[in-house]
């Protein structure tokens, strides 16, 4: 994911999610780091890394009652 960010007084952020196999996504993103008025920022987190944080997020929950751990 990168965030592009234009370099004036009134500053604003925006975020673009893309899936960097798409080959005019990536285009896009290639220009848009070319230009002088875009900061753009790679994110510091592994994809693969947020994928499993996502996926224990959606998963069912198990609870073990700690009384009964050692039985």
């Amino acid at each position: 994911m990168a965030t592009a960010q234009t370099r004036t007084s009134h500053m604003q952020s925006v975020v673009i999610s893309f899936n960097p196999r798409n080959k005019k996504a990536t285009q896009f993103i290639e220009t848009a780091k070319l230009m002088d008025f875009f900061h753009v920022e790679e994110s510091p987190y592994d994809p693969a890394f947020v994928a499993k944080i996502r996926k224990a997020e959606r998963s069912k929950k198990h609870v073990v009652d700690t009384d009964k751990i050692w039985d």
